[in-house]
């Protein structure tokens, strides 16, 4: 028996054959001792196992140095979802892509896939005026159900600039982490440019945080 619940699996392959347009890599960074690698790992196989534009490859954190540095990861578990051959990392998971962030997981497979963000012409503006790297943290818990329109946004604002990096990090596996940016509750935002916030908010709120509006 696997992670994902079959009846899921059958939607996910229905809806992966009709929606799926090009090539996309999902790359896992495991190691041998973070709690929920195998776990990451099985659900990602299986996602792999629906569509042959889908590119499974797995590396081990600590022992394949190139493809950690190449990707810029230094923690696991780590998925990377990317347009089949980048190896920017620029849209990743840290920790288990499990509840409501296996959804956000699926929906930004589609979007690379079709390369599409639905975005309005106002965020697409603010977004493409982003020249500077930018790297959003996205601190999420898997039982959030207001974390997925962020991550989703985040992800969008991501695959339109190649300046923005966004990192999804599951709170409460990486405590450090959250900690340190001072988080009580999800989601939680920061970036680089010293912006933050905590909550759902609107897309081009979020867009003008990103812009350092």
């Amino acid at each position: 028996m696997g992670i994902v619940r079959d009846e899921i699996l059958r939607r996910l392959h229905e809806d992966f054959s009709k929606s799926l347009k090009n090539d996309v890599d999902i790359v896992v960074f495991t190691n041998d001792t973070a709690e929920h690698c195998d776990t990451a790992l099985a659900i990602v196989k299986e996602l792999s196992r629906l569509n042959e534009r889908i590119h499974f490859i797995h590396y081990n954190v600590d022992k394949n140095l190139e493809a950690s540095e190449a990707y810029r990861v230094s923690r696991a578990p780590t998925t990377i979802v990317a347009r089949h051959g980048e190896k920017d990392g620029r849209i990743r998971f840290s920790g288990l892509p499990s509840g409501y962030e296996f959804t956000s997981l699926v929906e930004v497979i589609k979007n690379i896939s079709r390369n599409e963000a639905s975005l309005t012409a106002s965020t697409l503006q603010r977004i493409a005026a982003v020249s500077i790297p930018t790297e959003i943290r996205v601190f999420v818990t898997p039982t959030c159900p207001y974390s997925p329109r962020i991550v989703q946004a985040a992800h969008k604002f991501a695959m339109m600039n190649p300046h923005i990096r966004t990192d999804v990090i599951e709170a409460l596996e990486f405590h450090d982490l959250a900690s340190e940016a001072g988080v009580n509750s999800v989601p939680h935002v920061t970036i680089n440019n010293g912006k933050e916030f905590e909550g759902a908010f609107p897309e081009e709120t979020f867009a003008s945080y990103v812009a350092g509006d």
